[in-house]
């Protein structure tokens, strides 16, 4: 599962290098690429809290017999405003996760 994380979060980092290499200029003059670019900074900073805040937690169930649950549900901001291409990628991944964490 691991492999996969590290390749999306690849993958999307380098789709977004043009926006994160940008000039000031650049940015003033094209306020889509702007405001892409701060929500996309923004998003990983708040997927970065969430992360750390659910390792931080997965460390007080070391000694448990559960299994600590990592990521969250989707909001539904979010999904409203996903093309059906995009939905599709997301069922895709999840079918792989699991399909990963079954095997394991």
């Amino acid at each position: 599962m691991r492999f996969l994380g590290n390749k999306y979060v690849r993958d999307e980092w380098a789709r977004h290098r043009p926006l994160l290499t940008a000039s000031a200029a650049e940015l003033e003059s094209d306020v889509e690429k702007k405001t892409v670019r701060e929500r996309f900074l923004r998003e990983w900073a708040a997927y970065s809290e969430t992360i750390g805040a659910q390792i931080q937690s997965a460390e007080r169930w070391e000694h448990s017999v559960e299994t600590p649950m990592y990521g969250r549900n989707l909001k539904r901001q979010y999904l409203d405003v996903m093309s059906d291409q995009q939905i599709g990628q997301l069922h895709s991944l999840k079918e792989e996760v699991f399909e990963t964490t079954k095997k394991q």
